[in-house]
């Protein structure tokens, strides 16, 4: 059987490094981020590689209605998420207070909401299914002594470490699992 994973922020970095891992798996993907290019380039290096099916979703997760779109859009394609990866994110070190509030609010929209709702959206299909697994990626700086110039990095950071434990614990005995990185 095979099955298919949302990874978010998957235009570079460790999106598309954990793209190609699913891929190699293979896992189908569903691949989401601003920018379109490097996302269908993406799908095209894994479906010649490794011969899954790869989706392209371009979706700015900064929108706070993006979670809900983007979940819409792809039951409206007819597929199902077995595996979520919240990995879309970015860090601002210019200051707290150099940093205009759409900023702080587009970086917490990302790295903290938007896998919230992702991962409240997708879950209750998963454990209905009795198969999921969600992967939160966070940051050693979630365990570190606060930083200044990056302030809000951490503490987001440490929420996804503590959010995914809880989460683990409430899904454990339903055949999904998730995971902090």
């Amino acid at each position: 059987m095979s099955r298919t994973a949302l990874i978010t922020g998957a235009s570079a970095g460790i999106g598309a490094a954990l793209a190609r891992v699913y891929a190699a798996k293979g896992w189908n993907l569903i691949l989401t981020a601003r920018r379109e290019a490097p996302l269908l380039a993406l799908a095209e290096e894994l479906t010649a590689a490794h011969g899954v099916a790869a989706t392209v979703i371009p979706e700015d997760l900064s929108d706070p209605a993006a979670p809900e779109r983007l979940v819409a859009a792809i039951a409206e394609r007819g597929l199902t998420v077995d595996g979520l990866v919240n990995n879309a994110g970015f860090s601002r070190v210019t200051g707290f207070l150099d940093t205009d509030l759409v900023a702080h609010r587009a970086m917490i929209q990302v790295m903290l909401t938007a896998p919230v709702e992702l991962s409240r959206l997708l879950l209750p299909a998963m454990i209905e299914r009795g198969f999921g697994r969600v992967l939160n990626v966070a940051s050693l700086a979630g365990q570190m002594p606060a930083t200044g110039g990056d302030t809000l990095y951490g503490p987001i950071k440490s929420f996804l470490i503590k959010a995914s434990q809880g989460l683990y614990l409430e899904t454990q005995g339903t055949g999904v699992h998730v995971t902090v990185l």
